[in-house]
């Protein structure tokens, strides 16, 4: 921005010919962004900034599209997804049950496989838990057990926290007793609660420790795509996954925004192999990491009780890849739902196609009900969500918010035949730009316990009307109309 004030400055005179040319420029940029396959919402994003400050639009545009550290490091997953896909090769009988049982069902199943690379499973346990103060003393029990490895990868970790101070003392007796402790984090999610040599301290304590997309002091957009993943891998026999965070707010050990409302899931058997490779992936992703795949995924659900009622299939989702196989899957859900479609999340950002699902899905009278936070961590984005609650409530979605605080689940039910409990939010950073991942869930008895905990959280939370919409500040209000105009780009 200096560069461009300065020269400006400098070329004073020459300022009808220059704006008149950075007026054709942008024109012409704004007709490349049109006609490039991307969501509606970003080509207006795109337009009405670069219409906006024509010379800093479109050197900003310039910038995004040509980053080349951005490329790498898409590049290299999408070479390591690549070259490792045969080792998410699956009996092909679990697809066939599948379509015997609900050819409804095996459609989205078959596309979330097909775009993936990840394989629906049986033999696989789950255990559901409503809050993140239930998952934690699971997870610890499970950690203490843990034999020959632990793969730990998050979007955030509270290095100062309860939860973290736990959980390191036990990896740190592990790695004395010969387990192999691997730990990836976000360097932008955990910026501010762990120390710059947070990695250095666990090295020396005998863990390997890296972050992810590491803060350096050069000019790139490549911090933009976050692993906000959240997965714990034990011995390849028992994973972790869900909305927590390493942090005592998702614990509620600490109040930042009233009671916390978080879940997770616990999977035991055969799909644990889905999320050891997801870790695996990701670790190697990192510049000089190599290991040896089948190390680990080998020993995947050794010696587990088969449980072969319904079927799960966990998948990640990445900006490296064409498809938005979340948003996708979402969508789908929404259209398919008969009777009920219930989702959490702790934001509400929508685009236009599932906008009008979710409106269209409510006129042909399924009941559509959305939990969101009462209590926001982040009010501008707050207020963004909010946005979209007049003409989702005036199509009949009923929009509620959850009275005790915040909250950060994003789970979906439909029909209660079929579950998604996962990373992804309602937004377009965790559908575009986020590494993400998910479980998705069908005809499995853990349904009900999912089914249980929306009918307990709607107990808890207020019904939101238009009136209440309209007696909210209006300069709130005021910022979210703007924000929503660059809300894909946020």
């Amino acid at each position: 921005m200096g560069f461009f004030y300065i020269s400006f400055y400098a070329l004073s005179e020459y300022s009808p010919y220059l704006f008149g040319g950075a007026n054709i420029l942008s024109a012409i940029v704004i007709l490349i962004v049109i006609n490039r396959e991307m969501d509606s919402g970003m080509k207006i994003s795109w337009a009405f900034i670069i219409a906006a400050v024509p010379v800093f639009g479109v050197a900003l545009y310039s910038f995004v599209r040509l980053d080349l550290a951005t490329g790498r490091i898409k590049k290299r997953l999408r070479d390591i997804y690549d070259s490792t896909s045969y080792l998410n090769e699956n009996d092909t009988l679990v697809l066939k049950r599948i379509v015997s049982d609900s050819e409804k069902d095996a459609g989205l199943i078959r596309y979330i496989k097909e775009y993936s690379g990840y394989f629906p499973y049986q033999n696989t346990d789950i255990q559901y838990f409503s809050l993140g103060d239930d998952a934690y003393p699971v997870i610890l029990s499970e950690l203490k057990r843990a034999q020959k490895y632990i793969f730990i990868e998050f979007f955030i970790i509270d290095s100062g926290g309860e939860m973290w101070k736990e959980i390191y003392r036990i990896l740190q007796n592990k790695v004395k007793n010969g387990v192999e402790v691997k730990i990836l984090y976000d360097a932008m999610g955990s910026l501010l609660t762990t120390p710059p040599d947070f990695s250095a301290q666990l090295k020396k304590a005998g863990i390997q420790c890296e972050p992810f997309a590491p803060i350096k002091p050069f000019l790139s957009t490549y911090h933009n795509n976050r692993d906000h993943r959240k997965i714990i891998v034990i011995d390849g026999k028992t994973a972790f996954s869900g909305g927590i965070n390493l942090a005592d707010e998702y614990i509620n050990r600490a109040k930042k925004y009233g009671h916390w409302k978080d879940n997770a899931v616990m999977v035991k058997g055969d799909a644990v192999k889905s999320y050891t490779l997801m870790f695996l992936r990701m670790w190697n992703s990192i510049p000089g990491k190599s290991v040896n795949y089948k190390k680990y995924i080998s020993a995947s659900a050794i010696n587990h009780k088969k449980q072969e009622t319904g079927y799960i299939l966990a998948f990640d989702d990445a900006p490296f890849r064409e498809e938005r196989i979340t948003r996708n899957m979402y969508v789908d859900m929404i259209n398919s739902a008969e009777d009920y479609i219930y989702i959490m999340t702790p934001y509400l950002v929508l685009d236009d196609g599932m906008h009008r699902a979710l409106n269209h899905a409510s006129k042909r009278g399924v009941d559509v009900r959305i939990i969101m936070p009462h209590i926001p961590d982040k009010k501008t984005t707050f207020s963004l969500s909010r946005t979209y609650y007049p003409d989702l409530i005036s199509n009949g979605v009923k929009i509620y918010e959850y009275t005790p605080g915040f909250v950060h689940a994003k789970t979906t039910l439909c029909d209660g035949v079929s579950a998604f409990v996962g990373t992804v939010n309602y937004d377009y950073r965790s559908m575009f730009l986020n590494y993400e991942c998910g479980l998705y869930i069908s005809q499995n008895p853990i349904l009900e316990d999912i089914q249980n905990d929306f009918d307990a959280t709607f107990s808890k939370s207020q019904i939101f009307t238009l009136e209440d919409y309209y007696s909210t500040s209006f300069f709130m209000r005021i910022v979210g109309r703007v924000l929503r105009v660059i809300a894909p780009l946020m």
